[in-house]
């Protein structure tokens, strides 16, 4: 027998990313793009600050003049932009994090507090 929609946990139905998050007690680490067109963060940003100021074990950190998928970019006058590299300090901080180390700076990415 189908479970019903209902009974099944993070089913789309009625679902909160930021209930979840708030539910959630285990260590996360979330790396923002400064200036993502794909997936603004701003929101994101805010709820993530609140849930660590609530005392959730979450590192945030935002890399500034980085686009969707942490790549640097150079913008030209009509706003289009030019991928460059992925952003330096990014696999240094992801690495780092898995090791459970901080071994800052990581590139001109910057803890959210």
């Amino acid at each position: 027998m189908a479970e019903s929609p209902t009974s099944i946990p993070c089913y789309f139905v009625g679902f909160s990313a930021a209930e979840r998050l708030f539910l959630q007690c285990i260590p996360q680490l979330w790396v923002l793009a400064g200036e993502d067109r794909e997936a603004p963060g701003s929101v994101t940003r805010e709820r993530l600050v609140a849930l660590k100021h609530e005392g959730k074990p979450i590192d945030l950190y935002v890399f500034p003049h980085t686009d969707h998928g942490m790549y640097e970019f150079v913008q030209d006058a009509d706003g289009s932009r030019h991928v460059t590299r992925i952003t330096d300090g990014y696999f240094h901080l992801l690495a780092d994090w898995i090791r459970q180390r901080q071994t800052p700076p990581y590139g001109r990415g910057e803890p959210v507090r």
